[in-house]
């Protein structure tokens, strides 16, 4: 694939990236003469507040695995623990059709926090692993949290709260501004399961294209929250203008109106794309490991 062929852009959500006039995926889109659709980390995204919540009540780290406080040096092991009568933290997860879409960690993480709320962790539960202990995977951490949650008859007020913070925050990903943008609210008001959010959205994207600034390079801006909302659809204020979403670009009038009456299939591949750039990390990650194998000290001087 050309780079002139080029769609969306996925990334994390680091000002370097996302910076809406000195940002590489600004300065792309202006190589290009045209926007692109933002698909920024949600994962990552979900990281910073518990890295920063855990170094406030826990101390700063001290290796590349290895922590200050108390409860960092408790997660190393803490599946080795025996699980004890913990009292339950209310809370709400998704309701996720496909289990097996989720990786491992992410299973873990799913069913480690069902436990939490229900105040019951199963024996298989406890015996599984929940992911290798690293600063650069908040994910394990956070299962590693509430795995030693419920291994403490007594939790001080610090494991307490990071076990809550996991619950009801980090385990049910927050929303992220940038998915509030209208360009992405149109996409997933195109693929909603109401036939009436679908034509709403059709509207404001036909709206969009008869607009005379849909011909001009939009500067994406992250939009003010309606905090009040009780619906997705009206996190935003709608008489602020707006493009439609880039990925859309080429898609017919007609394609759209017979979206809004199928609710859109496996085949609209616009529909499907991931809110997170695990898949990219997986990958980095494979290459890494593969050079080390001949790029290490000891391979070096085979």
């Amino acid at each position: 694939m050309s780079l002139e062929d080029t769609l969306a852009i996925g990334c994390d959500g680091t000002v370097t990236n996302t910076g809406k006039y000195g940002g590489v995926i600004r300065l792309l889109e202006k190589r290009l003469h045209r926007p692109l659709q933002w698909i920024i980390c949600l994962l990552h995204l979900n990281e910073l507040p518990l890295r920063h919540l855990f170094a406030k009540l826990d101390g700063t780290t001290t290796g590349p695995n290895t922590y200050s406080g108390a409860i960092g040096k408790l997660l190393d092991d803490c599946e080795k623990r025996s699980v004890v009568v913990f009292e339950k933290i209310e809370g709400m997860l998704p309701n996720i059709s496909n289990v097996k879409d989720l990786s491992s960690d992410q299973r873990y993480l799913y069913d480690i926090t069902s436990a939490v709320i229900s105040g019951k962790c199963s024996s298989d539960l406890s015996n599984r692993s929940p992911g290798k202990m690293s600063h650069a995977r908040w994910l394990t951490k956070a299962n590693r949290i509430l795995r030693l949650y419920v291994s403490t008859e007594i939790p001080t007020n610090e494991l307490k709260q990071l076990a809550t913070f996991a619950v009801k925050v980090y385990a049910p990903i927050c929303e992220m501004l940038f998915f509030a943008h209208p360009e992405n609210l149109l996409l997933s008001m195109l693929s909603d399961e109401q036939k009436h959010v679908r034509e709403l959205a059709a509207r404001r994207i036909l709206k969009a294209r008869k607009s005379s600034e849909s011909l001009q390079l939009r500067v994406f801006e992250v939009p003010k929250i309606n905090l009040n909302a009780s619906s997705y659809i009206d996190l935003i204020d709608w008489q602020q203008s707006y493009s439609q979403p880039p990925i859309l670009t080429n898609v017919p009038d007609k394609t759209l109106h017979s979206l809004v009456e199928s609710g859109g299939d496996d085949e609209v591949l616009f529909l499907r794309l991931p809110c997170h750039t695990q898949a990219v990390e997986r990958a980095v990650k494979i290459v890494t490991e593969a050079s080390m194998q001949l790029c290490h000290k000891t391979a070096r001087e085979a």
